[in-house]
């Protein structure tokens, strides 16, 4: 008999980044969403691949101790979160160790330096900006499964000046369209870190890295200048450069800071700058950026990742030429599977 031919009891023994639950059944894995480790569930496979199964819960047999009751009712539905049924602390535990088991697996870095996980003061009504989306008289976010939007009336993960958005938005009925709510003082133009209560301690981290400073900074996909303002007193000069034009429109004036509107593939190889900066998107670095590291690799870069697999892929590419020297998560977004990590390398010698 086929897996798929029966319900199946499973004891979720972890949480893999993504957020499934694994579970093993005859010798396969089993990756189970919206379960926790130490539960043991009742789950159909609604999947089966040549060395995985995927499955949904029918019913919790016995819940985990670190199960307890979400925090929205849509919660299961909607697509955004994925942890509001585990605990925070444990939370924090399963995202340290996520980050930990990218670097081993996929970096291929023995024994690597993970720090402390950074906790979110609050891990409700932190975000300070949402995108919602409309369609057919629905005002929400897109369901689990990405074939439906979920109408949504409030967002607990998001702050009250973004809920009285969402509030506002509602009453207008729009008929179709993305629309993108944050707080008050917010660029609208362009990025900006989303969790309210962790502004202050992510740039911290990137200030410490860099501690006592130096000469020059060369700083990558710098935005609207989040980091650069913290860094500029640090650094005689300071170069920066970014891709969108749309960003640069919100950097401040600082005198020893040169903007560049371009790729960093572009400007890196020609800086002669020894600390490096590099807060690339979820893709990670390109290659030419990673190739540029290894030619001249600078006495010091901080890499800010918002993707532990991708931020893991690229340490082992950069491990000849720099050495991780620690990795620091900092769990920017609570009851989601995302995970933002701040990282020292250091050249070798």
């Amino acid at each position: 008999m086929k897996a798929t031919d029966h319900a199946l009891r499973l004891e979720i023994a972890d949480v893999a980044f993504g957020g499934d639950g694994v579970a093993r059944h005859e010798g396969r894995v089993v990756f189970v969403p919206l379960t926790a480790p130490g539960d043991v569930v009742e789950a159909r496979v609604v999947s089966e691949r040549k060395g995985f199964l995927r499955a949904e819960v029918q019913r919790v047999i016995e819940p985990s101790p670190d199960r307890e009751e979400p925090g929205c009712r849509h919660f299961g539905r909607c697509g955004g979160c994925c942890y509001q049924h585990i605990r925070y602390p444990a939370q924090l535990a399963l995202k340290q160790k996520q980050v930990r088991e990218a670097l081993s697996r996929i970096g291929k870095i023995a024994e690597p330096p993970v720090a402390e996980i950074v906790p979110s003061p609050e891990p409700y009504g932190y975000r300070n900006r949402i995108t919602v989306h409309a369609a057919g008289g629905v005002v929400g976010f897109w369901s689990r499964d990405g074939a439906s939007l979920v109408d949504v009336d409030r967002c607990p993960i998001a702050g009250e000046q973004v809920n009285a958005r969402l509030a506002e938005l509602r009453a207008r009925a729009p008929f179709e369209g993305h629309f993108s709510l944050r707080e008050a003082g917010l660029p609208r133009s362009g990025f900006a870190q989303a969790n309210r209560f962790l502004l202050d301690a992510l740039r911290a981290a990137v200030t410490e890295a860099f501690a006592p400073g130096g000469e020059h900074l060369f700083e990558g996909y710098c935005g609207s200048g989040f980091f650069t303002a913290a860094l500029a007193g640090m650094f005689r000069g300071v170069e920066a450069c970014d891709s969108d034009s749309r960003l640069l429109r919100d950097v401040p004036e600082i005198e020893n800071v040169t903007w560049r509107h371009g790729d960093v593939g572009e400007w890196l190889p020609g800086s002669k700058a020894d600390a490096v900066l590099l807060d690339p998107p979820r893709e990670g670095l390109p290659r030419d950026v990673i190739d540029a590291l290894k030619r001249r690799p600078p006495a010091r870069l901080v890499y800010v990742s918002c993707d532990p697999p991708t931020f893991a892929r690229d340490a082992g590419r950069l491990s000849g030429a720099l050495r991780l020297e620690s990795a620091k998560p900092i769990d920017l977004f609570p009851q989601t599977a995302q995970i933002e990590c701040v990282a020292l390398f250091l050249r070798h010698g």
